[in-house]
């Protein structure tokens, strides 16, 4: 193929690709063009949400401080010295188990002469009834003899009882929280020695409002936090209420029983708790700061093809920052949380900061 040739080829390609060019470039003025520019920055900037469907409750929050069900205070009932000190803060106890021996010496003592004395007396009566049987002696004498008998056998009785109190004991199962002797103290009846905690049983006394009272019941589900954990919660239940109603505060005292089968909590641990009276689930929930709150009326704004709409809805119950609807919005319409306090209804928007799923739907719509 000469020169002239391979010209006449390819001079209509040139021509073709020329006026490609050209028709590009156009259409890119006409879309850069002070009109659309306009038009695209004329569409209010906003964050949108998608609905939820979750489980919410109707929810009374209160804190109170958890305590142990039982707590006891171990007296000693006899006095002397420390002898042994069988135990120290921290251990775990069993009822009955001895804490503390204190010196019985001269208990051991009275015992064992109790004893003799008892035996001897209970030989006399033997030989005193043989004789009664020859009627040698008179009944009257024998008589008297059993009663000393009964007077020695009480008193026995009585030195072993003294002696046995020697013996400090938990009173229940537990964990010993607080010792208050030391080996060599000299302790009397009535003195507090030993603290038994049984940590694994807990409970809270909250102040519940006299208004809601009719929405408490025994068994309600409690949630429970504390700041040892804040990230678990715990489970709890009402175990009793009040009847009376506190006239200088007007509240309603309830008794929450707790849950912790993991031994996380302890008693004096300052708790958050949540009473749950009421339950609903797939409930259709929005973020709090997508509504508006105007003479009485409750709006947000919904997307529509890029447009915002003003709905007037009806809210139902709040949790965690959400809020129920109950009527006045369908769970696929995303709804405006940031940008809408200044918008006006059918106004054209775009939505930033989202990262859903749904933010790419919509600005394809846009």
């Amino acid at each position: 193929m000469n020169m002239a040739d391979r010209k006449m080829v390819w001079l209509p390609r040139l021509l073709v690709a020329v006026a490609l060019t050209l028709s590009l470039a156009a259409c890119q003025q006409e879309a850069d063009t002070p009109e659309n520019q306009q038009a695209e920055e004329s569409r209010a900037s906003v964050r949108a949400e998608t609905p939820r469907l979750e489980r919410v409750s109707a929810n009374h929050r209160t804190t109170a401080t958890l305590r142990a069900i039982s707590d006891a205070r171990v007296v000693s009932r006899a006095d002397g010295l420390v002898r042994e000190l069988r135990v120290e803060e921290g251990d775990r106890v069993q009822a009955g188990q001895i804490l503390a021996v204190l010196d019985d010496e001269r208990r051991a003592l009275e015992v064992r002469q109790r004893r003799a004395d008892l035996g001897g007396l209970e030989q006399d009566y033997a030989r005193q009834k043989q004789l009664q049987a020859e009627n040698l002696v008179s009944a009257d004498a024998v008589e008297k003899l059993r009663f000393q008998i009964e007077a020695q056998r009480a008193a026995l009785s009585l030195a072993e009882v003294e002696l046995a109190e020697t013996r400090i004991k938990a009173p229940v199962d537990g964990v010993v929280s607080e010792r208050h002797i030391r080996l060599g103290d000299n302790v009397s009846p009535g003195d507090v020695v030993f603290r038994v905690t049984d940590t694994s049983r807990l409970e809270a006394e909250v102040h519940v409002p006299e208004r809601l009272m009719g929405r408490l019941a025994v068994d309600q589900l409690v949630e429970i936090r504390s700041d040892a954990s804040p990230d678990r919660v715990h489970g709890g239940r009402i175990s009793r209420i009040s009847p009376v109603v506190d006239a200088d505060s007007g509240t309603v005292r309830a008794t929450v029983s707790v849950d912790d089968g993991n031994g996380l909590l302890r008693p004096g641990t300052f708790a958050r708790l949540r009473i749950l009276y009421d339950t609903r689930d797939n409930a259709l929930l929005v973020p709090r700061q997508a509504l508006s709150f105007e003479n009485g009326r409750t709006t947000l704004f919904v997307i529509r093809d890029g447009v915002a709409e003003r709905r007037e809805v009806q809210t139902g119950y709040s949790e965690e920052g959400w809020v129920e609807i109950l009527d006045g919005l369908m769970v696929d319409e995303p709804v405006i949380t940031l940008g809408h306090a200044t918008l006006r209804d059918g106004a054209k928007v775009r939505i930033n900061g989202r990262e859903d799923s749904m933010a790419v739907a919509e600005n394809k719509s846009i």
